[in-house]
């Protein structure tokens, strides 16, 4: 999500990708999950994100979040969240000698791009698509909360630690926000966009 990006109704729920440069596999340690669990939850209490629905695999995350108000930029939040968990993680990986040569690949391609100081840890683009319709809605939670069933990593979605879908199956919503669907409106400015 750039700074250019452009909502056509603020505050709706917004499907995201980040991924890992070159798609490495740097989430397999707990200690890493966990300051994506934690940044995660410091933007729902401190920064006005609404987190619905998320997802962390070993070289990945899928999040369908939004903005708590109309005058909190979601673009702005990402941009906070990406810089500050790339930053923490890479502070982790210098510690350990099995990361090396990871370290070495977000270095290589950290240099090409003149937006880094030195490690590039994030793939920038983050094909953020608006959630326009119910359906789109059900789509991307089922895909996310699928992710590691297909993966291989649990037969129920629901198993999976790193995901929303343990909290929907327990009806918990302490850690992620319940999207009201009760309170949709019609469709708005004559387009296919619900407003949750």
């Amino acid at each position: 999500m750039t700074k250019n990006y452009k909502s056509k109704i603020s505050g709706i729920p917004h499907f995201l990708t980040f991924t890992v440069v070159k798609w490495l596999s740097v989430f397999a340690k707990k200690d890493y999950m966990k300051i994506l669990w934690d940044s995660l939850q410091y933007c729902r209490q401190k920064k006005g994100m609404r987190l619905y629905a998320f997802v962390f695999m070993t070289n990945h995350i899928h999040l369908i979040v939004s903005a708590e108000k109309t005058t909190i930029k979601l673009w702005e939040i990402i941009r906070d969240f990406k810089k500050f968990t790339a930053q923490k993680i890479i502070q982790l990986m210098q510690k350990e000698e099995s990361c090396k040569q990871l370290l070495s690949i977000m270095r290589k391609i950290g240099r090409k791009n003149k937006a880094n100081v030195q490690y590039q840890f994030w793939i920038q683009n983050d094909g953020a698509k608006e959630i326009y319709s119910d359906n789109f809605l059900e789509q991307k939670m089922e895909y996310i909360h699928l992710n590691p069933v297909k993966a291989g990593m649990v037969t129920e979605p629901e198993h999976y630690l790193y995901s929303s879908a343990r909290f929907y199956a327990k009806n918990d919503f302490h850690f992620i926000d319940k999207l009201d669907t009760s309170a949709r409106s019609s469709l708005i400015d004559s387009t296919v966009y619900k407003h949750f």
